[in-house]
């Protein structure tokens, strides 16, 4: 199942996601873990240094920042970042700081198997 986290976010100020869970229950089809993100973004302007960190917690307090994607071009569409993961962690959530972009639009989606 994929999950969208981010649908056509513009990334002219700086925004994160609510926490999501790496790991759900269905009533019909048990527990689902996620696999994969995925982010991408088109159309971007301004200074091309913008960030996206992907941020991991147990208990969604703490916070640890499992990495950082440096937007150095205005379209990534046909060349996404994808992280799998193999999570020992309980949540994840996505943290965008726009530096000097002033537009475009962001898409992100998480894989549940």
């Amino acid at each position: 199942m994929i999950s969208e986290i981010i649908k056509n976010c513009l990334m002219n100020s700086n925004f994160e996601t609510e926490w999501f869970p790496i790991q759900y229950e269905l009533p019909n089809d048990g527990i689902k873990s996620a696999s994969s993100v995925q982010v991408s973004w088109k159309d971007v302007t301004g200074t091309l240094d913008g960030t996206i960190e992907i941020i991991a917690s147990v208990d969604q307090v703490m916070e640890s920042i499992g990495c950082t994607l440096n937007i150095n071009s205005d379209y990534n569409v046909s060349d996404s970042e994808m992280f799998l993961l193999y999570p020992s962690f309980n949540y994840i959530k996505l943290k965008f700081t726009k530096n000097g972009i002033t537009g475009g639009m962001m898409n992100a989606v998480i894989q549940y198997e």
